[in-house]
């Protein structure tokens, strides 16, 4: 049973962290806009597997939808 008054721990075997310490990441964490050309990526992919899932059902059949894919790029 934990009390609000008590510092919360991270329970690690040899190691007592409490949950209130900021640990400084060394590089820069990237971070994604709308417009970045990774996210731009993932929205075409997640486009094209609810393009199969409306075209092929719920549960398609891998090889039909590499097939429908691999015709889609040509």
């Amino acid at each position: 049973k934990s009390s609000r008054n008590e510092p919360l721990e991270a329970q690690i075997p040899g190691y007592d962290i409490p949950l209130t310490i900021v640990l400084l990441e060394p590089q820069t964490i990237p971070v994604s806009s709308p417009s970045s050309p990774d996210t731009a990526e993932l929205g075409e992919e997640a486009d094209r597997l609810k393009e199969s899932v409306i075209k092929y059902g719920e549960t398609p059949n891998p090889d039909a939808v590499a097939q429908h894919l691999f015709e889609d790029k040509q």
